[in-house]
């Protein structure tokens, strides 16, 4: 059966800048880029850049924490979205923590994996 498409919607302004805010949800935590980042094709990489404004490195920012924690000046100089490859339309950014308090825990990163376990009742199966 095939996979629903995700889609990655970002409204472009005729200068080129992000044209309005725009939030992509990595389960709990969400990348927002806010409206005026400037957008550049790397041909060189084959991707494209969305940029912080100069002066401005509060623009592109990701909630943790279940949206409870707002990390501005976290975000390097831009995000990227490959259009060739095995990451192509996938969202890249680089993330620098200063803040001791955000752990696995908060930032909701850590190994999940599923174990089918046969000797336990499914959900709905007669017993």
């Amino acid at each position: 059966m095939p996979r629903p498409a995700i889609v990655i919607a970002l409204p472009v302004a005729e200068d080129q800048t992000t044209g309005a805010p725009a939030t992509f949800n990595f389960r709990n935590n969400i990348l927002v880029v806010g409206g005026g980042c400037p957008i550049t094709l790397d041909a060189d990489n084959n991707q494209f850049a969305i940029a912080q404004p100069a002066g401005d490195n509060n623009r592109i920012l990701l909630q943790v924490d279940f949206g409870n924690s707002n990390l501005t000046d976290a975000i390097g100089a831009a995000v990227y979205l490959p259009l060739c490859g095995a990451d192509s339309g996938c969202l890249q950014f680089q993330l620098t923590l200063t803040e001791t308090y955000l752990d696995d825990d908060h930032l909701d990163a850590g190994l999940r994996y599923f174990l089918d376990d046969s000797s336990s009742p499914r959900p709905g199966s007669p017993r």
